[in-house]
Parts: structure tokens; sequence; C-alpha cells
């Protein structure tokens, strides 16, 4: 029956859930297929990379988009001090000119120079020949022709690749990290989580980027900060053919339960999909494969009690697990002390 019954009350519960009826979010998602060992941060010049997820934003968008969609770490280092000095927003601008209501969201990695007279945080670095501190992110963009540019540090970092723990004393410890390509060692981040907001303000989207789509929690965040359709940007080529990048896909729907948002997961060299608020794949890729998604997503205000309480059940658990090694720990001694 312990078994039995959630399955059931998770069958029922699936056959019987209504999508609210929310706003049509046109979407299109693009998948470059750019190899991250060989290409990707080495091989291609990063123009060339750009004009290919503009060639298949061309092939999948219409004059009714709303985002398009690219993965993670798609542009080069960008200086967050100067936006509109940076040729690649320039080039996504001036491409976004063709389709009105369209905002581009994009994964990049960003750069941001502290005033001098600031105090900068423990994962800042000092600029080679002077005295500037200045942090690197991975981060989400959201550029549209309005002129500004929201960002988004992704802010769940992987040890031993984007950060170490105790970061003020394990500074010179970031020689030592993994390098995969793209920002890695000792990131910023920042403390809450952003959303995105369109320009007539109709969309609100959280973006995750990568390893930030397993914790449903965290993810949470974003709808308790009123998104209302999610994104999951990611470049899962690290994986190769191993389960890797389907075990991370599958993450994508466990959000869109827990959260009743429909998810648009664009990823450089994984499985890019359209996920319903069920958690059904309603389009998908295939692995390692250069191709572009459109659809539509719909929006949803609704705030689920996961998204309120979170993992009650889990930290619920952790304490029952807790009290029965108490108890057990207390019903050794006793039976020693008896003896």
């Amino acid at each position: 029956l312990w078994v039995a019954i959630p399955i059931t009350a998770s069958l029922i519960r699936f056959y019987t859930y209504q999508t609210p009826q929310g706003a049509e979010c046109r979407v299109a998602v693009l998948q470059p297929n750019i190899d991250p060992y060989t290409e990707k941060f080495d091989g291609m010049h990063p123009m060339q990379q750009l004009n290919i997820l503009l060639e298949q934003a061309q092939s999948a968008a219409d004059s009714a988009v709303h985002y398009i969609i690219a993965p993670e770490t798609a542009l080069p280092a960008v200086w967050e001090n100067t936006f509109d000095q940076n040729m690649y927003i320039a080039r996504i601008r001036e491409f976004g000119r063709q389709y009105p209501q369209a905002h581009f969201v994009t994964g990049a990695t960003t750069l941001y120079e502290y005033p001098l007279a600031a105090d900068p945080p423990p994962t800042a670095r000092r600029a080679s020949g002077g005295d500037a501190y200045y942090d690197v992110f991975n981060s989400a963009l959201q550029i549209d022709t309005s002129g500004r540019v929201q960002v988004y540090h992704k802010s769940k970092l992987v040890v031993g690749v984007e950060m170490l723990p105790y970061p003020k004393y394990l500074k010179f410890l970031n020689r030592w990290a993994i390098n995969l390509g793209g920002a890695s060692g000792g990131l910023g981040t920042q403390k809450e989580r952003s959303v995105f907001i369109s320009n007539d303000g109709v969309f609100r989207a959280g973006t995750a980027i990568c390893y930030e789509s397993i914790y449903g929690e965290y993810c949470a965040e974003y709808v308790r900060r009123g998104a209302n359709v999610l994104f999951v940007i990611t470049n899962d080529g690290w994986w190769c053919s191993t389960e890797g990048h389907r075990q991370h896909f599958h993450y994508a729907c466990l959000r869109a339960i827990e959260t009743r948002r429909c998810i648009a997961r664009s990823a450089n060299t994984g499985i890019s999909a359209l996920i319903t608020q069920r958690g059904e794949v309603q389009s998908r890729t295939a692995w390692w494969v250069r191709t572009a998604l459109a659809g539509t997503l719909t929006t949803n205000s609704v705030i689920t009690p996961y998204v309120q309480y979170g993992d009650v059940i889990a930290r619920i658990a952790q304490l029952l697990a807790l009290a029965a090694v108490v108890a057990a720990a207390v019903k050794r001694r006793r039976g020693r002390g008896g003896k």
C-alpha cells in the first residue's frame, strides 16, 4: 500500500489536472550543437557561433515569437559595465528588429568591474597591473531592442569547477579548479533569483542555468518571485553519450510538475525540449543534432503547495531518521545497563 497509494494518487492527479487558461508564450529554442571539447572555447570564433544561433533562430521564429532561447555560455566574455558597446549584443539587437515582440535569452560569460571605492566580495579577482577588482559570472541575459539588458548570475555553482567552499579563505586553490572551458574557478553569485520580465509585463521567465535545474526548492524560488514560465539553459555535451545528459533532461520534467510551470529547455549539445505543466514532453530534439524547436508555453500564476512549502516531506523524513537513530542509541545503552 505504501507503494501503490502514492502511485495511484499521482496517476489520478496527472489525468485530471487542467492547465489554467494563461497567456500563450511563443518560443523558439535553439540547439547549436557546438562541441564543448573541440570547438566551443577554442576551435570556433565566437561570432561564428553567434551566427549559427541566429541562423537557427531565423528558421524557427516567426513574427509572433516572444522568446528566442539560446544555451548556456553561448556568448563569450561580456563586460556588464559596457553592455551597449558589446558587438555580440549589438548583433543580437540588430537581428531582433525583425521580430518586434521578441526577447533573446542567452547564456553568457559576463564580467563586472567594481568601482575603486567599493569593497569587493571574496570571489572578486584583482585586475593585472592595476587596483581594480572584477568578478566573473556564468550568466543568463535577456536582450531586446528596448536598449536594456536584464541579467541573472548562476548562483548554484558546481563545486570544484565553478566554486570552492569558503572562498575568503581558500581562494588560492582556484588555480587547481577543473577547467571545462568558459567560466571556471571562483565565480561570483547573487543572493536572490532574478526573473526576466517582458517589455509588456505579461511574461515573467525564471531561467535556471544548467546544474541549478536539479534543485527543486531552488527553482521554486523563481516562481515565488513571480515567474509564470521557466527556462533551462545548459551545455550537456560534457557527458558525451552517457546517461548523464538524459538524467539531467528528466529533472526538468520534475521541475514542471512541482511548480506547474511550462518549461523551455535549450541545451547546446544535449536534449532541448518544450515541457508542459504536467511534466509531459511536448516536443524534444535528439542528442548531438544541430536543430531548433518552436512552440507555445502557457503561463500560470498559481502557487503550488511545493512552491509554498518546499521539500517539507524530505525534512520530516530527516527528522524522523534522526529521531530513530537517537532512539536506537538510547535503547542500546539501556540494554547494556540492564545487563
